[in-house]
């Protein structure tokens, strides 16, 4: 089943141009939603609910530790989808390679 993302978006968010991020190796899907200056990542996980539920039980760990992971501001339980913070292009591979 493959739903548009258009489709499932909240209408705060329908303006929002939707760009395709690059994944690794899960069947995830990323979207940078990007409006002016601001911008959300939208996690497609429709391919793999049980990893979705994983994702938001160590997220729920995690956030209750001293280490900085992106804020939830949505969860779509039905489609599998979460907005999320977006912290940009930096990553720490690119960030380490460097040296």
């Amino acid at each position: 089943m493959s739903i548009e993302i258009e489709e499932i978006l909240p209408i705060k968010f329908k303006a929002y141009e939707i760009i395709k991020i690059k994944r690794g190796a899960s069947r995830r899907k990323y979207y940078r939603l990007k409006k002016n200056e601001k911008k959300i990542i939208l996690m497609d996980s429709s391919n793999e609910p049980e990893q979705f539920e994983d994702f938001l039980k160590v997220h729920k760990i995690i956030s209750k530790t001293n280490i900085s992971i992106p804020n939830i501001y949505e969860v779509d339980w039905n489609n599998k989808y979460i907005l999320l913070e977006d912290f940009g292009d930096l990553r720490f591979d690119k960030i380490l390679n460097k040296f």
